[in-house]
């Protein structure tokens, strides 16, 4: 079975690198790969969850089409961004996902 969380926002970050930085403050125990563009995000996305490569999908979506598809949600506004996070059965995937969650979200 695989899981999907949404992230809406009125802000976007500007680079990975601002995004690891954010996840370094906190201390919490995600690398991600920082020399990837933050705007080509899309599918599969390598990172270390203390210490041990995991994988989970990010990708940048239409904040729109998650606003019509889950009308019965109040969404409050109109969002303008979205990313759109998938896991699999992989523990370590699924805790990387939400560390990395943790600190988008505030964006």
């Amino acid at each position: 079975m695989s899981m999907e969380i949404y992230v809406l926002s009125d802000r976007q970050l500007g680079s990975l690198a601002e995004w690891q930085s954010a996840i370094d403050t906190e201390k919490f125990l995600l690398t991600l790969p920082t020399d990837l563009p933050f705007a080509a995000l899309g599918g599969s996305l390598p990172v270390k969850v203390i210490g041990t490569q995991a994988v989970f999908e990010c990708d940048h979506w239409d904040p729109g089409d998650v606003q019509k598809t889950y009308v019965d949600v109040g969404f409050g506004h109109v969002w303008r961004f979205c990313l759109a996070f998938r896991w699999g059965a992989d523990l370590k995937a699924c805790l990387g996902a939400y560390l990395a969650i943790a600190r988008v979200a505030p964006f």
